[in-house]
């Protein structure tokens, strides 16, 4: 639940796969295939514009190979390198001279080359949605997890458009910072998602434990002439109780508008939050508003973290209600 760490198995799977072709060595068939299936959910997820994905769960900076000038959250190299040893195709336009270090010069497997195209995509088994249209790229986590979740985000949006990410991810900071800056970080309050009063869609542990996981309990896809609908339903706060959040997200490009609802499930006391961080750059490009009678709204700024160890401004929209759903429309240029 890491892209900058599945970007690492991916320098891996690189580096072995080229090494047994050098040596005349194959491995099983399956490997292959699961290297191109996990290359597929990375590529789904890039804004390809930038080369750029979102911050999803922990980025402690790792990247074993750098070999290119791109920014470090650039997963065009890598990722290109990959392909080009499975398919003897390249990835992008622009050639990467990641494959020239790895001494790639021709496809090992001659697998199928992926192909992005606009609509939905759903990789359940990941908990991860994407819509795409042209220049447009909504991001959603909907997760059950398998392994100890690092940060508390289910069914967190990302938004991205003509190469800007509209609606961020805080990131990661530091694994070593004040326990209140770890909190917010790894905790539901940096990302685009609901909280229940102060408190975290999980309970946080030492360290780099949470406790009560979320699970999913349903997500899927609907897709109109005009429109898609994603709808998504995570149990969650089990630490305070029985509860289930429902979020239902309406995409309409061609109105470059989206419309929120989110519905916690459950007897409490505590205020629904649904909060949206987006960058001060960004805030003549992005509108946010509620459609719900009786919300309360508050703007304040906080932190995004882009890459470990490097913080700066983000603000963030809160939308609260004792109770009931809050819908929220979105719209950008």
């Amino acid at each position: 639940f890491s892209f900058n760490y599945h970007r690492v198995v991916v320098q891996l799977l690189t580096w072995a796969i080229s090494l047994a072709e050098k040596n005349g060595e194959t491995f099983s068939t399956v490997v292959y295939e699961r290297a191109r299936a996990s290359l597929n959910v990375l590529v789904n997820c890039q804004d390809q514009d930038s080369g750029r994905l979102p911050n999803y769960g922990s980025n402690d900076g790792s990247l074993f190979f750098n070999w290119n000038d791109a920014s470090f959250r650039d997963f065009r190299p890598a990722l290109d390198a990959l392909h080009f040893l499975l398919t003897g195709q390249s990835l992008y336009k622009h050639a990467y001279e990641d494959r020239i270090w790895w001494g790639i010069n021709k496809g090992t497997m001659n697998l199928k080359p992926l192909t992005l195209n606009n609509g939905t995509q759903s990789f359940p088994k990941a908990g991860i949605f994407t819509f795409r249209k042209n220049d447009l790229l909504i991001f959603i986590n909907c997760v059950t997890y398998q392994v100890r979740p690092m940060q508390a985000d289910n069914l967190h949006i990302d938004l991205w458009y003509n190469g800007e990410n509209l609606l961020v991810d805080g990131g990661s900071y530091r694994y070593n910072a004040r326990p209140e800056t770890v909190r917010y970080f790894m905790g539901t309050e940096s990302h685009n998602t609901v909280m229940l009063g102060p408190h975290d869609q999980m309970l946080k542990g030492p360290r780099f434990i949470w406790l009560n996981w979320t699970k999913a309990i349903q997500a899927g896809w609907k897709e109109g002439e005009h429109k898609a609908v994603f709808e998504g339903t995570i149990r969650a706060f089990a630490h305070l109780g029985k509860f289930l959040h429902h979020r239902r997200v309406e995409i309409m490009p061609t109105e470059k508008k989206l419309l929120v609802t989110d519905r916690v499930e459950g007897k409490h006391k505590w205020p629904v939050r649904q909060l949206w961080h987006l960058l001060p750059q960004h805030k003549d490009r992005i509108k946010i508003g509620t459609v719900t009678g009786g919300v309360s709204q508050r703007q304040s700024e906080k932190k995004y973290a882009p890459a470990y160890g490097v913080v700066g401004p983000c603000v963030q929209m809160e939308f609260s209600h004792q109770s009931g759903a809050i819908t929220t429309e979105i719209s950008w240029a």
